[in-house]
């Protein structure tokens, strides 16, 4: 990927219907760029913000259904980490599963990192379940690990390693 090409695009089969998940890029640095003699610095720049959509193929619409990023966290340590949110109408329809395996094949494969975590609330059993079905494993509760609305929240802490592959 050139330095200058600031987007990329990954399509792949849904596993749930015959749309087609497409996630475009908006701010992705190239790979090669991330464990050279660059700075530590540039990890707190390095983020692939992908927005997830339906193909519009097959009866589908087109439409805007989630987001997912993948951000590098240490670039000395290789790590990075992943997120998604879905729009409840498409939950349960394996979106959030197919995107996660793509983020992690992205972070092992073009970023390079060894490690990606990703945490989620307690209560989601929903996302703790799709983190373990794209091959993260449960790694344990961080205790007040982050201040939403003026309260400590825990969060369930998922990890997967690239040997894991």
């Amino acid at each position: 990927m050139k330095s200058k090409d600031k987007s990329v695009a990954v399509e792949q089969e849904s596993l749930a219907s015959e749309d087609k998940l497409v996630l475009l890029s908006a701010e992705e640095e190239p790979a090669s760029s991330h464990f050279g003699a660059r700075s530590q610095s540039i990890a707190s720049r390095t983020r692939a913000r992908l927005r997830a959509t339906t193909s519009g193929g097959s009866g589908g619409s087109g439409r805007l259904i989630g987001s997912v990023a993948i951000g590098i966290t240490s670039v000395q340590h290789r790590r990075g980490e992943i997120g998604f949110v879905f729009h409840r109408d498409v939950w349960s329809q394996g979106y959030a599963t197919e995107a996660a395996q793509q983020l992690l094949q992205f972070g092992f494969d073009r970023l390079q990192l060894r490690r990606i975590s990703a945490t989620c609330h307690p209560d989601n059993h929903a996302s703790a379940h799709v983190l373990e079905k794209a091959g993260l494993h449960y790694e344990g509760r961080m205790r007040s690990h982050l201040l939403v609305r003026g309260a400590w929240r825990d969060s369930l802490l998922y990890a997967a390693l690239n040997s894991d592959r």
